[in-house]
């Protein structure tokens, strides 16, 4: 199960794959808004702007630290955690630093980067692959810099579909498809109320009401219920 959300919108979905087709059907091959997701191939051929999310990468690189020899963290693991850590932080302080101390850092930052990609000479297989895979995605690793609507991350879902995570390895599954369907239903109204301060059994009222006067079901958003 794969939550897909906005700031106050949740849509869940169940299937039996992971793949890009169940992308592109959700989705669409193209797609207006901003995919935040982490390094998961089926993201890569969607057409839409993209920003990969910079705490999975910072978990992969802390762990990498660990575990790789003292020169190779010194030389490219320990500067990218670092550069990763400052960008989120600029990102938090866009507002405090102002127009144009905020570019001003931000072209910093993509200086270091670029730095970091070009100079820095590794022969070690996990540096390699962590090399390859930002010089594949380094347009989509700054998104959230660039539009201060898109996070750097995707926390917000990946809270949404932990108690679902815990569900399914302690054996919680569906035995029937509509069952799982009628449950990812259900299960994106509850969350998206609870985003928008929506209690469902009002969320239900309102939907009987509209399904009694034959008008447009309304989504559980805090204005769909807002009787003021």
């Amino acid at each position: 199960m794969l939550p897909r959300s906005s700031s106050g919108l949740v849509l869940f979905l169940t299937d039996r794959h992971r793949s890009r087709d169940v992308i592109v059907r959700v989705l669409g091959e193209s797609f207006a808004g901003t995919l935040v997701s982490d390094f998961y191939a089926a993201y890569n051929g969607l057409d839409c702007a993209k920003q990969r999310c910079l705490v999975h990468l910072l978990r992969e690189l802390a762990k990498l630290r660990e575990e790789l020899p003292w020169q190779s963290v010194r030389a490219f693991i320990q500067p990218l955690i670092d550069l990763f850590r400052d960008a989120i932080q600029l990102g938090k302080d866009r507002e405090k630093l102002g127009h144009a101390g905020f570019h001003q850092a931000y072209k910093l930052i993509i200086d270091r980067f670029d730095d970091l990609m070009l100079k820095t000479r590794t022969r070690h297989p996990d540096c390699l692959r962590i090399w390859k895979r930002l010089y594949k995605h380094c347009d989509e690793l700054f998104t959230f810099l660039d539009d201060s609507r898109v996070p750097a991350d995707n926390n917000s879902t990946e809270r949404d579909i932990r108690s679902l995570a815990a569900t399914r390895s302690d054996g919680g599954t569906h035995r029937a498809d509509w069952s799982a369907a009628a449950f990812a239903r259900i299960k994106s109204i509850i969350v998206t109320g609870m985003k928008n301060g929506v209690r469902f059994i009002e969320y239900g009222t309102e939907v009987v009401r509209a399904k009694l006067r034959g008008e447009r079901l309304p989504l559980p958003l805090a204005t769909a219920t807002d009787t003021s």
